[in-house]
């Protein structure tokens, strides 16, 4: 059961994990799924630094009254679009299958 629970969980995520999460719990809006990725060869070049991103990600956080600390930051050429963590150190995977809250 854990095992098939666990491959549905990594294999489906978006036509069945997130549809049944959404039915009790509120999912944050995936931005992959809105965009075209670019191909290689046209990257999209960041407008903000790592550093601007990360006050931004703060400031936000703080708005929300999230209280962990930003844990990774990455960027995605193929997108344009960074993404922000919030989680303590050692704890990058999260407590759960779903991830970091």
């Amino acid at each position: 059961m854990v095992l098939a629970i666990t491959l549905v969980s990594m294999n489906l995520n978006s036509q069945v994990v997130r549809p049944v999460v959404q039915l009790f719990s509120p999912l944050s809006s995936d931005v992959f799924a809105s965009r075209v990725p670019q191909t290689p060869d046209q990257p999209l070049l960041p407008v903000l630094s790592r550093e601007q991103v990360m006050q931004l990600a703060q400031a936000e956080a703080k708005q929300r009254g999230w209280t962990l600390p930003v844990g990774g930051i990455f960027y995605s050429p193929a997108f344009g679009v960074y993404g922000v963590g919030f989680f303590d150190a050692g704890n990058d995977h999260g407590d759960g299958g779903l991830g970091n809250a």
